[in-house]
């Protein structure tokens, strides 16, 4: 709930869920994000993921990609800021710019505020 509040509800920002696992799987996890079904991907190989990135920032849109498999690392190397679960892949921790030392998505929050504290300073 507070990783949805942080990112979720502002207008600067849209949350999307975009997975290689089955549609039920991407369902439960938009559900728990509050991901509207419009922006939720299931079923998507390394290179639709990628393409998902690139189209949103076609769009123009600046994309921040969270992942950790070895499935994620081409979306990674194409978004703008590219975030690997630590105890994700190898490859996957390599093409992010930032890898998060634990496997929790909350780390996020303390990522955004050692960013908002570091643009203050």
């Amino acid at each position: 709930a507070a990783l949805v509040k942080a990112y979720g509800g502002s207008r600067l920002c849209e949350l999307w869920v975009c997975t290689g696992d089955n549609l039920a799987a991407a369902t439960i996890a938009a559900g728990a994000l509050a991901v509207p079904a419009s922006r939720t991907r299931a079923g998507q190989r390394p290179e639709d993921k990628r393409e998902v990135v690139a189209s949103l920032q076609r769009g123009g849109l600046e994309v921040i990609m969270v992942g950790d498999g070895l499935n994620d690392a081409p979306a990674l190397a194409q978004a703008d800021l590219g975030i690997a679960i630590g105890a994700g892949a190898d490859l996957a921790c390599d093409a992010a710019g930032v890898v998060l030392c634990r496997s929790s998505l909350l780390d996020l929050l303390a990522f955004r505020e050692l960013c908002t504290a570091t643009r203050r300073t």
